[in-house]
């Protein structure tokens, strides 16, 4: 029996709604899907949080974590990495700023 790779796509946003719902339904458009995608938001101040309680139940896939501070995109990209290793079936992360539109 051949081992499945899993994967984790880490995307970190701030106040960019319109890009961050573009680059999940991409992200849900894969011919191979992430196991888990995890939104990273730095505090955004517009209506991200508030859509992403919406967004989250079209799909198990999708994890919302919003930070207290903005710590930056390195910072966004580092707590995501963390997060994604402690389910400890990931073995690759794929990192993305909220404007990344992957093709399938």
């Amino acid at each position: 029996m051949s081992k499945t790779t899993k994967v984790a796509a880490v995307v970190v946003t701030y106040n960019r709604l319109a890009f961050l719902k573009k680059c999940i339904a991409h992200l849900l458009a894969q011919t191979s899907l992430p196991d888990e995608i995890l939104i990273i938001d730095n505090a955004s101040t517009d209506q991200t949080q508030e859509e992403m309680k919406i967004i989250q139940k079209e799909s198990a896939r999708i994890s919302y974590c919003r930070l207290d501070t903005n710590i930056g995109g390195a910072g966004g990209f580092n707590f995501g990495i963390k997060k994604a290793f402690q389910n400890k079936e990931i073995e690759y992360v794929w990192l993305m700023d909220d404007d990344t539109m992957p093709r399938p």
